[in-house]
């Protein structure tokens, strides 16, 4: 019997290994999705609602079509809170889903009613009637829904972060699409940690940081024609003016860790023991730190547990970035 050359042989394990990967079969197998239930809703509508929330995000209010992503800030122009914001319609009225961490729903309740003043505006806490879901695929086609869901759309700050999807909080996503596989919340996690995404009150600190910071300009979060909103003069000089010296990279560590808590908000050190940031988030052996660009690419980063070990990590600037930057 001939024996095949090895690049032949080579050459046909490739082509079934690209016939299994682009089967449609295998692509709808590939679905993933789960419940985010550290995710809750505002429902924001009247008359007045685009006008009140173009004062109040960093983002433009007409470029919700049908989501965006976008901050609340203080006037100072630090982050109080980071959001996505939905458009949507019902029964000929249109109206705002405002999507945050659950642990402060009623903080931005309560932020939206006080700048709300005079404002033909309804803003009401829908957390026990609609439910966010995330669904990660490697080809949309391939989610087919049998039942519409209220809302659908991709992602608005990456790609790779899959979609959105909103249904009654008393219905399971099954219900409305077929090939799903539930996994749990923690792969959503992961995959923010190594795309680089800070998401919710432990993470992004309120009262703290800077939105350009946190990539909110090269994440599509801020609009700098739109006109005033509340915070907007910082964020603006900081843009025409300034440099932006820190900014949010992912980061692997090269260490097993035993108590992912303990580390949040630790100091990273670059190789010549200089403080270059803080870590913002950590799950497993991936994270989140907001660093100074220029001290923290050239060599082995650490930070410090609470009994004084030293952990080694990396940083890279995430390929999403623009690439001058």
């Amino acid at each position: 019997m001939q024996i095949l050359p090895r690049i032949f042989r080579q050459n046909i394990i490739n082509k079934n290994l690209y016939r299994l990967y682009t089967n449609k079969s295998t692509l709808q197998a590939c679905i993933e999705c789960a419940p985010l239930l550290e995710r809750s809703l505002l429902r924001i509508s009247g008359p007045d609602a685009a006008t009140f929330l173009q004062g109040l995000i960093t983002n433009d209010i007409n470029t919700t079509e049908p989501a965006s992503y976008a901050m609340l800030l203080n006037p100072k122009g630090r982050i109080l809170y980071d959001i996505l914001l939905y458009k949507n319609r019902n029964d000929d009225e249109e109206y705002y889903l405002l999507e945050c961490d659950v642990r402060v729903n009623t903080a931005i309740e309560n932020h939206c009613k006080f700048y709300k003043l005079r404002s033909k505006v309804d803003i009401v806490n829908v957390d026990q009637e609609l439910a966010v879901w995330w669904a990660k695929y490697n080809d949309r086609e391939s989610l087919a829904f049998k039942n519409e869901p209220i809302l659908r759309t991709k992602d608005p700050r990456l790609q790779k972060l899959g979609e959105r999807i909103i249904i009654p909080r008393h219905k399971n996503l099954s219900e409305y699409a077929q090939n799903l596989t539930n996994v749990n919340y923690q792969e959503y996690v992961d995959d923010r940690m190594k795309l680089g995404i800070c998401e919710g009150v432990s993470e992004v600190i309120t009262g703290e940081s800077l939105p350009l910071e946190y990539n909110l300009d090269y994440l599509d979060g801020v609009k700098f024609d739109k006109g005033c909103y509340l915070g907007q003069e910082l964020t603006a000089r900081t843009y025409h003016t300034g440099v932006i010296r820190k900014r949010l990279m992912p980061v692997i560590f090269l260490n097993p860790i035993d108590d992912n808590a303990a580390f949040l908000g630790s100091t990273v050190l670059n190789d010549k023991n200089k403080n270059c940031g803080k870590l913002r988030a950590l799950s497993g052996k991936y994270g989140v730190a907001l660093l100074r660009i220029a001290d923290s690419l050239s060599g082995l980063l650490s930070v410090k547990t609470t009994n004084n070990t030293e952990v080694t990590l990396t940083a890279s600037k995430p390929l999403w970035w623009p690439q001058n930057n």
